[in-house]
């Protein structure tokens, strides 16, 4: 059975897409810093530094954020969220928000709504920087990723995860997951037309000796891939040739929809 909550979207795969027997890695769940370091990175983040400065002048003028500074910042609040709240913690104050939010660049997308939050409430609390680094501003950090979470899910731009269990779970893991997911602030419905996941049983466990993966994107002579029964938070890169020198494909249809099991 695999945990639901809101910052995981996995849909029952075809193992016979991509079986790799790998090395066994540590999978620590935090940002690729070379990532947000590069050029090309960089470049990807000057739509979102346009929108702000255009947009949000109120909160950015006294202190313009350049294109690192995004990045930096986008890189610092994934690596935070996952120390105060990923899985090694027993009781985080929040669920994750989902990695592809902050691998949306569009104009006003995901990214830049973040953004926003995160230079409002910097101007409103008169932070000097965003610097989060000790133990005694931790919770300044933690107060902005709260904020964040409210101003997407109030102003309808992100929401949690609408859950539906289908009737081919027992009793015991449905109830079970279903505390996971109110753990995690998502909904349980009692209507399948209205989640955005459904759960079904597992059909078979896979085998134990075998990790599973989707390659995702070319970095270089690396490549970004999705582990199979993780999150996209625990997404890493690895040698091309680990892989056997598969290319990425089309990510699949998006769907109102994900069938998990």
């Amino acid at each position: 059975n695999i945990p639901i909550n809101a910052h995981s979207c996995l849909v029952h795969l075809d193992y016979s897409l991509y079986d790799r027997r790998m090395s066994v890695r540590k999978r620590s769940g935090l940002p690729d810093a070379k990532y947000y370091e590069a050029s090309e990175t960089l470049a990807k983040f000057e739509p979102v530094k346009q929108w702000l400065t255009k947009n949000y002048k109120k909160y950015t003028q006294a202190d313009p954020p350049s294109s690192r500074t995004l990045s930096s910042l986008t890189c610092f609040l994934l690596q935070f969220q996952e120390e105060a709240c990923g899985r090694h913690v027993s009781n985080p104050p929040l669920t994750k928000l989902p990695v592809k939010l902050f691998s949306d660049f569009s104009p006003g997308g995901y990214l830049c709504q973040i953004m926003a939050t995160a230079y409002r409430v910097k101007t409103e609390q008169s932070w000097r920087r965003f610097d989060f680094t000790s133990t005694a501003r931790a919770d300044k950090g933690l107060e902005l990723l709260m904020n964040i979470h409210k101003d997407l899910v109030n102003g309808k731009i992100w929401e949690p995860p609408r859950v539906f269990f289908d009737s081919s779970l027992n009793a015991g893991a449905a109830q079970k997951l279903m505390e996971m997911v109110r753990r995690h602030q998502g909904m349980v419905v009692d209507d399948p037309v209205v989640a955005s996941h459904r759960v079904y049983a597992s059909p078979s466990p896979p085998p134990s000796n075998d990790e599973y993966l989707r390659p995702l994107q070319v970095r270089g002579r690396n490549v970004l891939v999705h582990w199979f029964y993780y999150p996209d938070s625990y997404d890493s890169v690895v040698p091309t040739s680990e892989v056997g020198g598969v290319s990425p494909e089309a990510p699949p249809p998006s769907s109102s929809q994900w069938a998990v099991s």
